[in-house]
């Protein structure tokens, strides 16, 4: 997980990936928005000890209809 950029320009957003150094076009999918770091982080809190850690994430996106989103 990591963050990216977005700027309104010409009538629609623009997302830049600053991480890998180039433009998103619908390959990241969105969890939070915020202004900085504190206000989108997926975890917060402290961890003592040491060792590994891992993190698995899993996303199921299915398309709608329009029809079906104004019901």
């Amino acid at each position: 997980m990591h963050a990216w950029a977005e700027v309104w320009l010409d009538g629609r957003w623009l997302s830049f990936d600053i991480t890998n150094n180039t433009r998103r076009l619908n390959q990241h999918l969105r969890l939070a928005t915020g202004l900085d770091y504190l206000d989108a982080c997926p975890v917060r809190g402290t961890r003592l000890g040491g060792g590994g850690e891992i993190m698995l994430t899993n996303a199921e996106v299915r398309e709608h209809s329009q029809q079906a989103q104004q019901q």
